[in-house]
């Protein structure tokens, strides 16, 4: 499933390499951009979120990456993220959410193992907007990292006879 969801991914992205639109980024930037507003959104457990929110977001990342701040403020790069990404859509005015939940999904695990959020995810393990984005940060994640995160999620669900199955299944 990992697999999949990393050719999708590189595929929307990558399409302006396909085809002249003037400034463009590559894949990377584009991708560590919309995994901080995946993961900042299965955080707040919202499915969208205020544009003004994801410029906030941005504008904090640019510092962090000069390339991406050649195409313009904050504003500037989020519309290029709705407009080329192919990820991103404003479902209405003022709000802005994922194509799909399982994009969001994807990147928000990828999010969460490069911040090491393996308690968080953990403690979250029962929630079902948590279970897919554990699934893919083990996917995501090197070997030590899964067997730490899916350790802590059975001793979790261990300690917690409510939620003892649902924890042991996530696992």
């Amino acid at each position: 499933r990992k697999e999949l969801y990393d050719a999708a991914l590189s595929m929307l992205i990558r399409r302006d390499r396909e085809r002249y639109l003037g400034p463009r980024l590559t894949e990377a930037p584009q991708t560590q951009l919309l995994q901080k507003l995946a993961y900042w959104m299965v955080r707040n457990g919202q499915a969208e979120m205020d544009v003004s929110d994801a410029v906030g977001l941005i504008a904090g990342a640019l510092p962090a990456m000069p390339v991406v701040a050649e195409l313009g403020g904050p504003a500037e790069v989020y519309r290029y993220l709705l407009a080329r990404s192919g990820l991103l859509r404003e479902p209405t005015a003022g709000t802005v959410d994922f194509i799909h939940r399982t994009f969001q999904d994807y990147l928000a695990g990828r999010a969460a193992v490069e911040a090491l959020d393996f308690e968080l995810m953990a403690r979250n393990a029962h929630h079902d907007q948590w279970s897919d984005v554990i699934r893919m940060a083990v996917a995501h994640a090197r070997p030590d990292e899964r067997a730490r995160l899916l350790k802590r999620i059975i001793a979790k669900g261990d300690r917690s006879s409510a939620e003892r199955a649902r924890m042991h299944l996530v696992a």
